[in-house]
């Protein structure tokens, strides 16, 4: 995993979703103040919500790059009917917010890259049109991100919070669950990040009590939120200089908490595996990646069985999932995919070749027809001159000067249909003589 230093928090490119320190989620690889409200927070991730969605059933957005809502699907996600002017102020608000993605170059130079939470939008009368902007799109068109940053969000969970810091830290380490902890945070950054101005909770007792730990303690005693949080802090000294976040599954909610994710990963398995443990392990990995390892690891289990041994199930798919044994599978699988996808490209080419000279070669009889045509059209002493001089020019080939006058001797100005040399010759004549022509009029 390359881990690029940006500031004081880092953007990391994800490579290996065991590290400790993976960052998978939208505020990974952007510098997001949260200075729009809750309900601006809301419909933005209900936008995301949205889009991953109709991704997932194969709806592109519009040829302009807009994808659409109705007004009332939103109304029913956030449980009361939006009014029209509300929405198009904080879809406003959406717009001018900032979002500054920091990276890398390929020369190895920082650059910053600008946006707003949403590029533009539209409101008509029954639906509102985003789109959204291209580093937003791109992760969200990414299988594995999307799958683990939006989709697995609990929305009813997530739109109950009616405080802004709720929502924000939820999010968050919701994010994270698959790791357990958030990146570090100076206190500086988490005043950014959480959008709190220069003016507001100047002394850290004040920020501390107001933007942590109310609303952890208010995430942690919520019946509906299915996440424990605790806080850590980092100390220079007696002051506190950062923090970061750790994060669990609630216990009272484990039992409870229904599987939305793609659970065909896991239809091979030759025990249960609990709900809790199936998110973890596709919070850090693919479906198919899973299916796979699991696969594997049922080849191994029947191998120990068929030797008399012991095999523990449960250690075994856990040490599987986790050292991805199905990834080499997964792997090979998608080189024979593109193997036999450049095999039927290369088909496809051949065939479009061998269509081309098919093509080609009947314009080119046809060209032939029309030459030959417009040349019998002419008087027959005309054509006899022409003729003759066209056999004259192979007496170099005493066989075929021979053959080609006993044909015109027989059957004179028909002897093209008799004969397909003497008819190849009579429109090489033909087409030399034009050329001939052209090069003379030039």
């Amino acid at each position: 995993m390359k881990k690029e230093e940006v500031d004081d928090f880092p953007v990391f490119s994800i490579t290996n979703s065991t590290d400790l320190n993976i960052v998978k989620t939208d505020q990974s690889f952007v510098h997001i103040k949260h200075n729009i409200t809750i309900r601006q927070y809301k419909f933005w991730h209900l936008i995301i919500k949205s889009f991953g969605e109709q991704l997932e059933n194969g709806i592109e957005p519009d040829s302009n790059g807009f994808f659409y809502q109705s007004i009332k699907e939103i109304s029913d996600f956030i449980g009361y009917e939006v009014v029209r002017s509300e929405l198009k102020n904080d879809l406003e608000g959406l717009r001018v917010a900032p979002i500054v993605v920091n990276y890398l170059e390929k020369d190895g130079l920082p650059a910053e890259h600008f946006m707003g939470f949403i590029s533009e939008y539209k409101v008509l009368s029954k639906r509102v049109g985003f789109r959204l902007p291209s580093v937003i799109e791109n992760i969200v068109r990414n299988k594995q991100q999307n799958q683990q940053m939006f989709l697995l969000l609990n929305w009813n969970i997530f739109n109950s919070f009616s405080g802004k810091y709720e929502a924000i830290i939820y999010k968050l380490c919701r994010d994270y669950i698959g790791i357990g902890r958030t990146p570090n945070f100076t206190l500086e950054k988490y005043r950014e990040y959480m959008g709190i101005e220069e003016t507001e909770y100047k002394e850290f007792k004040e920020l501390n009590r107001w933007v942590i730990k109310k609303p952890v303690a208010e995430l942690n005693k919520s019946e509906l939120c299915d996440i424990e949080i605790d806080v850590e802090f980092e100390k220079k000294g007696r002051s506190v200089v950062g923090l970061h976040f750790k994060v669990k599954y609630a216990r009272q909610n484990l039992l409870n908490l229904p599987l939305t994710l793609d659970d065909s990963a896991f239809k091979d398995t030759l025990i249960n595996i609990p709900v809790p443990d199936q998110r973890k392990y596709l919070d850090q990995f693919e479906s198919k990646e899973i299916y796979e390892s699991i696969a594997r690891a049922n080849a191994y289990i029947n191998d120990l069985k068929s030797k008399g041994k012991e095999a523990k199930i449960g250690a075994i798919y856990h040490k599987a999932i986790s050292e991805r044994w199905g990834l080499t599978q997964l792997e090979e699988g998608i080189l024979k995919q593109r193997e036999n996808e450049e095999k039927l490209k290369k088909q496809n080419q051949e065939k479009q070749k061998q269509k081309d000279q098919e093509l080609e070669e009947a314009q080119r009889k046809e060209q032939d027809e029309k030459l030959l045509f417009e040349f019998l059209a002419m008087d027959d002493e005309t054509k006899h001159h022409f003729i003759v001089k066209m056999l004259d020019n192979l007496k170099k080939i005493k066989v075929i000067h021979a053959s080609m006058w006993d044909l015109y001797n027989e059957y004179g100005f028909d002897a093209h249909n008799h004969s397909g040399a003497f008819k190849g010759n009579l429109i090489a004549a033909i087409k030399e003589h034009m050329n001939l022509m052209e090069e003379i009029q030039r």
